[in-house]
């Protein structure tokens, strides 16, 4: 699925579903099982799972798969967001300076997308990632930048946050003033949006100043509220780390007794929790506070336990290590041997050089074909094992036009010998194409490569001519019939009505059944006259002429002479100024009005369930062109007869009650002045008639 929604409406939504995952990542790994996705979206959803519940090597892969497809689909919103996951997981993974390297890349592309909420969050990883590289230069650099993108965007949590980050990069640059500035503003704003979490952050960078001044027991008292916040928010690991600098900061200043109270705290949670750092780091300083106290024995057991606890510590980074190690090894291998070899025969320098320019070659010939048949009016579609590979912008177009919940894959039905296949567009629309197949390599897998060439216009168009010439054969027939009928049926009809006026005299009742059988042949007589003037201008129609007439005075006497005989109420819901009129002559377009009118009442009988209504519309399309709308609640017309509703002879009523040629000849008329009869129904639900007519050329706006 394009959308409709703008490009940073599209990311919000998706870091909206980012959010709902993170808070329940386990039921969207459930949900889908061990079968490899299929789209970008999809593999992103499974990324932020994995990442949530940190399996952090199937993350990256998820992510970086992520984001392949998102750039085969052009869909920016799952890349943007892929590569910040990319950057969390790497992260985690400790592998800061590749960690750094994904998020410039990312903030570029934030940049370039001009998303200022992407942009203000990978600002603040680049920043945050330089400060657990212990530097605090760019640290507080990169995260004023993104104080001020904050500040454009008008986001209190946002402001807040990145002033938090700003005071805690400003107390590394020993810059306490402004550090605790900063802080003492984010703190009011963290309690007004009641950030819980900010709040223990900001206590605790306040507690830190206080202990670089040697104000401990301000510093103690600060902590003990962070951790009291921490505490309720259940995380351990911070209450620990809150202990140990408390305690460094106690050591520095010589309050041994104190540094001894956090950091016995600090090295309690450290053993509950295995927090092994902080163990380790705690279990120093307190060797180091026993030793100046002159309290040797137990200077020399927490200096084992720190050894032992930072052996414990380098173990887990040794084996981490190791397992990285191991799966670089094959690619380490493979490097020393083509070291070996490159030493052994120096024509390999060569041979490379020549290997690359032809490769160049072929990459340059891979995208100046790619270009040639993106620019290709037809579709041009690579199906891979796995599902599409690539596509050009004819094909994407495509997609977007089949009906929704369609397999946007190409389906298996390609895979025959039959040389056309066939969609279901998202209108509802049969989309016919002729396909031609071939079987590639297409980078490094093979695939399939359709081009596709729509027939669907052109078998329209050549149905459509067949139609016209069906009528025009048909009216030259017309034309011949009813020019031999209509003299004989002249004096036919002037003989009978001689006879009726005759005997309507006197000379026979009302009532007598030989005055009702003339009547009834002189009713006839009127509906074969009626039929050969309909195939006369069916033979004939209305030539296009510059002649204009007011439309509304033709629509008033259409509806005039229609209403009296109908029960249907006719509604005409548009205000016409007298002077704005149509081409053409009055007659011609009283007829069709009221052909169409006569059409959409009779189509109203007989439906129950609600009351019946025909209403009529104009609006103006153009400087040139008008539309005018018939639309009724009736009966509607079945999908099997809209596409021969214009035939000539063709109809659905009793016999008797219609010719068939009402459409046919409005269709002729309105052609023949230069305009266009379209129709659409709904079977039961009603149908509407759409005139395009061509505006006088004298006449003013509606």
């Amino acid at each position: 699925m394009p959308s409709t929604e703008s490009p940073n409406a599209e990311r919000a939504l998706v870091r909206f579903r980012v959010r709902e995952i993170q808070s329940d990542p386990q039921a969207t790994l459930s949900a889908q099982g061990d079968t490899p996705p299929s789209t970008a979206r999809a593999w992103l959803e499974r990324g932020v799972a994995l990442n949530a519940v940190n399996r952090l090597e199937d993350a990256l892969e998820a992510c970086q798969a992520a984001i392949d497809r998102a750039r085969l689909e052009d869909d920016l919103a799952v890349e943007a967001v892929g590569l910040s996951e990319t950057v969390k997981a790497l992260a985690k993974l400790g592998d800061l300076p590749r960690a750094l390297g994904v998020a410039r890349v990312a903030l570029q592309r934030a940049v370039t997308l001009k998303d200022r909420h992407l942009e203000f969050a990978l600002t603040m990883n680049v920043g945050m990632l330089h400060g657990y590289q212990d530097q605090p230069e760019p640290y507080a650099q990169f995260t004023e930048m993104a104080l001020r993108i904050a500040r454009e965007l008008a986001d209190e949590h946002l402001l807040t946050h990145a002033s938090v980050n700003l005071a805690g990069a400003y107390a590394r640059l020993h810059r306490f003033d402004e550090a605790e500035a900063l802080y003492s503003e984010a703190q009011a704003k963290a309690a007004a949006l009641e950030m819980r979490d900010t709040e223990a952050l900001i206590l605790a960078g306040l507690g830190g100043l206080a202990g670089e001044r040697g104000d401990l027991e301000t510093c103690e008292v600060l902590t003990r509220q962070s951790n009291d916040v921490l505490e309720s928010l259940g995380n351990q690991h911070q209450i620990a780390r809150q202990h140990l600098l408390v305690g460094g900061h106690c050591v520095r200043h010589g309050d041994l007794e104190r540094a001894l109270r956090q950091l016995a705290e600090a090295v309690r949670l450290g053993r509950i929790h295995a927090f092994t750092g902080v163990l380790a780091d705690a279990a120093e300083l307190q060797s180091r506070a026993f030793e100046r106290l002159g309290r040797f024995q137990e200077a020399l057991e927490t200096a084992r336990l720190a050894f032992e606890s930072r052996q414990a510590q380098q173990t887990a980074k040794a084996e981490e290590h190791l397992r990285v190690l191991r799966q670089t090894h094959q690619l380490e291998a493979t490097q020393r041997e083509a070291e070996h070899a490159r030493s052994k025969a120096g024509e390999l320098a060569e041979t490379n050089a020549a290997l690359q320019q032809t490769l160049d070659r072929l990459a340059r010939q891979e995208s100046d074909l790619r270009a040639l048949l993106d620019a290709l009016p037809g579709p041009v579609w690579v199906e891979g094992p796995r599902g599409p590979r690539w596509l050009n912008k004819a094909a994407r177009a495509l997609r977007e036009r089949l009906e929704p919940g369609a397999d946007r894959s190409a389906p298996e039905a390609w895979a025959t010998n039959s040389p056309f296949v066939a969609f279901k567009g998202s209108d509802g629309r049969d989309l016919e194409f002729e396909i031609k197949r071939v079987e590639v390599e297409f980078e490094g897998e093979r695939s399939t490569f359709y081009a596709l060439n729509d027939l669907t216009e052109r078998l329209r168009l050549e149905a459509q001519v067949q139609h016209l010439d069906r009528i025009t054969a048909l009216g030259a027939m017309a034309a011949g019939v009813a020019h031999e009928l209509n003299n004989p049926l002249a004096y036919m009809m002037a003989n009978l009505t001689y006879v009726t006026d005759e005997l309507a005299r006197g000379i026979l009742p009302p009532d007598d059944d030989r005055l009702r059988a003339l009547q009834d042949t002189q009713e006839g007589a009127e509906r074969m006259r009626g039929i050969v003037q309909g195939m006369k201008t069916l033979a004939a129609p209305t030539l296009h002429v510059e002649t204009a007439i007011p439309l509304a005075y033709a629509l008033i006497e259409a509806v005039e002479i229609v209403r009296p005989s109908s029960g249907t109420p006719i509604v005409l819901d548009a205000d016409i100024a007298p002077d704005v009129g149509v081409v053409g002559d009055h007659a011609s377009w009283v007829q069709v009005f009221v052909n169409l009118l006569k059409n959409a009442v009779a189509a109203c009988d007989g439906v129950v369930g609600r009351a019946p209504r025909v209403e009529i519309r104009v609006e103006s399309t153009s400087a040139h062109r008008l539309a005018l709308r018939i639309s009724d609640n009736g009966r509607g017309i079945p999908v099997r007869h809209l596409g021969r509703i214009f035939e000539p002879f063709f109809t659905t009523r009793e016999v008797g009650q219609g010719t068939g040629l009402g459409l046919s000849v409005c269709l002729s008329t309105v052609r023949g002045l230069g305009g266009q009869l379209t129709v659409e129904s709904v079977e039961g639900q009603g149908t509407s008639v759409r005139v395009d007519l061509v505006r006088s050329r004298l006449t003013a706006e509606l």
